[in-house]
């Protein structure tokens, strides 16, 4: 049986588009704060391959108040922060986008002025004080006397396999890779996968007659 000279390279693009799908879903989160030192502790899994992963929230413009997020990886190691997504243009919502590599990951949503209270190595110590936040000098939610709103939160995850609120963190070992550099060539298994499909179709046109 003579084999058409696309059908290996189609089998190996399903793979490839397999892998770059793993992590489709855009997964939303709400709740309410009682206090401005309220914080919500998140996690969320990458798969296989990576992914840039969004998280975003929608507190501010929903006409709530003035959120935080903080992301570290399963290790506590903290790999990003944000505030304000615009704050010279008044968009107070937070927002971080960027590449992870494959693991699970934890994001905290705060009030603004009750910051992620890191060590100085960069982790996140959730025995420190105030659970491991700094605690409100300066917040900007409704308890504080503002105009920022309700205690209402929304954080949308997205471009993740899996997402949970959770109640504590606890250290995973090993902690999921770091976010490769930009230009880093695809992940290993991908390349893996390829390289299984580029020998197994060699190999089938070597026996296929003329």
């Amino acid at each position: 049986m003579k084999t058409s000279f696309f059908q290996p390279l189609l089998v190996m693009a399903g793979i490839l588009l397999s892998a770059g799908t793993a992590n489709a879903l855009d997964l939303p989160f709400s709740g309410n704060f009682t206090s401005d030192t309220d914080y919500k502790l998140l996690s969320f899994n990458v798969g296989p391959g990576g992914s840039t992963v969004t998280l975003e929230t929608v507190s501010y413009a929903g006409g709530g108040f003035d959120p935080n997020i903080t992301l570290w990886n399963n290790n506590g190691y903290i790999l990003g922060q944000n505030d304000d997504k615009d704050n010279a243009n008044g968009v107070f919502d937070s927002f971080l986008n960027l590449f992870l590599g494959e693991g699970k990951y934890w994001v905290a949503i705060t009030e603004s002025g009750n910051f992620v209270n890191g060590t100085a190595n960069g982790y996140y110590d959730p025995n420190a004080s105030n659970n491991g936040f700094t605690g409100c000098q300066t917040c900007f939610g409704p308890g504080s006397g503002s105009i920022y709103g309700p205690y209402e939160w929304v954080l949308n995850i997205g471009n993740v396999i899996s997402a949970q609120t959770e109640t504590t963190f606890t250290p995973g070992s090993p902690p999921p890779p770091l976010p490769p550099l930009p230009g880093q060539v695809p992940a290993p298994g991908t390349l893996y996968l390829f390289g299984i499909g580029l020998l197994g179709w060699l190999g089938t046109k070597r026996r296929s007659p003329c």
